[in-house]
């Protein structure tokens, strides 16, 4: 999964205002809460505000995604250019051991 991929199913999730774990899903969606099971609806409830289960689901998928962008930008380059792939050689500049 990448951060695009995570940030725009935390963008859908927050536009339907729900989220549905499907057995396919699962294994993602544990990754973000291990209390997750295939099946679980989450919906945004009005009158739990921002301390409801989706809205901490959200948050954490969120802080996945964004954890994705630190790691790329430790590989920008000048300007935030990215190159395509990352080099395994310890001596590149782009080395993907660090990851």
């Amino acid at each position: 999964m990448t951060s695009c991929a995570a940030s725009r199913i935390a963008a859908h999730a927050l536009a339907s205002n729900r989220i549905v774990v499907s057995p396919i899903a699962l294994a993602f969606w544990q990754t973000i809460d291990h209390s997750l099971a295939s099946g679980i609806v989450l919906e945004r409830s009005p009158s739990k505000g921002k301390d409801g289960r989706f809205e901490r689901v959200v948050d954490s998928l969120l802080a996945y995604a964004d954890g994705f962008l630190r790691v790329g930008q430790t590989f920008a380059g000048p300007g935030g250019t990215l190159s395509e792939q990352f080099s395994r050689c310890a001596s590149s500049s782009h080395s993907s051991a660090c990851i």
